[in-house]
């Protein structure tokens, strides 16, 4: 089994097919999504992150969305001092409700 596919079934409980809609699984309870996403992507559309985001809002999940701005697939700018501040933030409060 792949590591992916083991992380997966953590969270999931089952390994989704590589061409699931990862909305298929989402469901009240699971945990909370934290997604960022540079407005300038050439990769993948923001359009795609704002869908994410919104159908685990609509499943309950709490999700939020970060666009970043001039920052394309897993450029630079993710690594900002702000953004990794934020990342920390919210892996805080998810992990231990402060």
């Amino acid at each position: 089994m792949r590591a992916l596919d083991g992380i997966a079934a953590q969270f999931f409980g089952e390994v989704p097919p590589a061409s699931a809609d990862p909305l298929r699984l989402a469901r009240p309870g699971a945990p909370p999504f934290l997604i960022m996403h540079g407005d300038d992507d050439h990769r993948i559309g923001l359009r795609q992150s704002e869908r994410l985001r919104d159908g685990l809002a609509a499943a309950g999940v709490p999700a939020s969305l970060i666009v970043v701005p001039g920052a394309d697939h897993a450029g630079p700018e993710f690594s900002s001092p702000e953004l990794v501040a934020q990342a920390v933030r919210f892996l805080r409060e998810s992990w231990t409700g402060r």
